[in-house]
C-alpha cells in the first residue's frame, strides 16, 4: 500500500446480496470512492444468505455470516463488526458507519478506543420505529444509539436537507452535518423514452421495492382494481409482499426479486412508475429516494405522494404528487392522461440530470468530506485526488 494511501473501513448492516436500496447505495458509493487510487476501502457487511453482492465490488469486502433470524442477525453482525474493528483499530484512518437500528457493541469499541468515525443517515430512528411499529423499549434504544453515534462522530452525512434539519434540532449536531443526496446508476439515462403507449396495449405501471410499511404498496391492490386497463408490474420481495399479493386483482403481476443489473430491462418495458410514500413518517424524514431517482433516470413518469423530498417531480414536470385528502383514483386517472407530456419533459432534461444525479457525484462529495478531516490543511492537496 502506498505511503500516502488513506484507509477507510465502511460498514453497512444490510445484506448486499439482496437487491434493495441500502445495498445499491453502499456498493455504488464505495465503488465510486475506490476509483481514487489514493484511498483504500474495506467494507463490512452481514450475510444471512449465500448470495453474492448485487454489484461487483471494486474494493475489499468482508462478509460476516450470521443466522437468518430477524433482529438477532443484526445483533450478531454488530458484535462481529465490533470485534473486527477492535482487532484492526490501527489499520484504518477512519471508519464510516451507515446508520441502522443496532450498533451497541460497535459504539462501545469506537468510544473506548477513541476512533475517528463518520456516520451516514438515511432515515431517523424515531420516525422509522413508529412506522415499523416497534415497542417503546426498542424505540428508546434505537434513538439512544442514534444520538450517541451522531454526537461523537467527526462528521455526519445526511441524504436530505430535511434529515439534516431534524438532527440539528434533535441532537444539536448540525454544525458538522453535510447533505449529500443519493445518486442513481448512469446506465439508466441511456434507456429509450417512448412518448406514447400503443393503442392495443395496456398501460404498464411499475413498482420496485421491498414492500415496506411506508412505501404505499398496500394501497396498490385497490388502485389496480379500479384500473383494469392498466397492468401493475410488482418487482421485489420481503416486507408486506404476501399481504399485498393476497388482495391483488389479476392485473397485478408479481415478478419477485430481480437482480439489480436486470432492472433496466424492466424499466424500459414500463410506461410509468408508482410509489406512494406514507405521509406521517415523512413529516420529518425528507426523502432522497433511490426508487424515485431510478424511475426518473429511466424516463418514467412518477405517480407519488406529496412528501418531503419528492417535490422536484412536479417542479420538473416528471409526474404527479397527491395529497393525503386527494381522491387517489381520480388523481391517477388524470396522471395517465398526461404520460406523453411527462415523457417529453424528460427528453429536455436528461443530460443535465445525468451530471447532477449520478453516483460519481455522490462519491466525489463523500471523498472530499472524509479526506478533509483526515488530511491536515497544511499538507499539499495534490497528495489526494478527489475523483470528479
Amino acid at each position: 500500500m502506498a505511503e500516502n494511501t488513506i484507509t477507510i473501513l465502511t460498514l453497512t448492516c444490510n445484506n448486499l446480496g439482496i437487491s434493495w436500496g441500502p445495498a445499491i447505495n453502499f456498493l455504488e458509493l464505495w465503488n465510486g470512492v475506490s476509483k481514487n487510487k489514493s484511498i483504500s476501502v474495506t467494507g463490512l457487511y452481514p450475510s444471512w444468505t449465500e448470495q453474492d453482492p448485487i454489484l461487483n465490488p471494486e474494493f475489499e469486502l468482508v462478509k460476516l455470516k450470521g443466522p437468518n433470524i430477524r433482529f438477532f442477525r443484526q445483533i450478531v453482525f454488530d458484535f462481529c463488526s465490533a470485534l473486527y474493528i477492535l482487532k484492526n483499530k490501527k489499520t484504518f484512518n477512519a471508519i464510516y458507519v451507515r446508520l441502522s437500528h443496532w450498533h451497541i457493541f460497535t459504539i462501545l469499541v469506537l468510544m473506548i478506543c477513541k476512533l475517528k468515525y463518520f456516520v451516514e443517515v438515511n432515515g431517523l430512528a424515531k420516525e422509522d420505529s413508529v412506522s415499523a411499529k416497534k415497542n417503546a423499549v426498542q424505540k428508546h434504544l434505537y434513538v439512544w444509539q442514534e444520538q450517541i453515534l451522531l454526537k461523537k462522530s467527526k462528521a455526519i452525512v445526511a441524504v436530505s436537507e430535511g434529515i439534516k434539519k431534524t438532527i440539528e434540532l434533535r441532537y444539536q449536531c448540525g454544525f458538522k452535518t453535510k447533505v449529500i443526496k443519493n445518486g442513481v446508476a448512469e446506465k439508466l439515462f441511456s434507456l429509450p423514452i417512448y412518448p406514447t403507449v400503443a393503442p392495443d396495449q395496456k398501460i404498464r405501471v411499475i413498482y420496485v421495492g421491498t414492500f415496506t410499511p411506508w412505501d404505499g404498496s398496500d394501497l396498490l391492490p385497490d388502485l389496480a382494481k379500479n384500473f383494469p386497463d392498466c397492468e401493475f408490474i410488482m418487482i421485489g420481495d420481503g416486507g408486506r409482499k404476501e399481504e399485498v399479493r393476497s388482495k391483488s386483482p389479476k392485473n397485478m403481476i408479481f415478478k419477485g426479486r430481480v437482480h439489480y443489473r436486470d432492472l433496466n430491462l424492466l424499466y424500459s418495458d414500463a410506461d410509468c412508475a408508482v410509489v406512494l410514500y406514507e405521509f406521517e413518517r415523512h413529516k420529518n424524514v425528507e426523502l432522497s429516494s433511490l426508487k424515485t431517482l431510478e424511475y426518473v433516470a429511466a424516463g418514467l413518469p412518477v405517480f407519488s405522494t406529496n412528501v418531503n423530498g419528492q417535490d422536484f417531480i412536479v417542479k420538473m414536470g416528471f409526474g404527479m404528487l397527491i395529497n393525503s385528502n386527494d381522491d387517489l383514483n381520480l388523481c391517477f386517472k388524470q396522471f395517465i392522461k398526461r404520460i406523453k407530456e411527462y415523457k417529453n419533459n424528460y427528453v429536455q432534461s436528461r443530460n443535465k440530470m445525468k451530471t447532477e444525479l449520478s453516483w460519481s457525484r455522490v462519491a466525489s462529495e463523500t471523498t472530499e468530506l472524509v479526506i478533509s478531516d483526515i488530511v491536515p490543511s497544511n499538507k499539499p492537496s495534490a497528495q489526494v485526488n478527489v475523483p470528479q
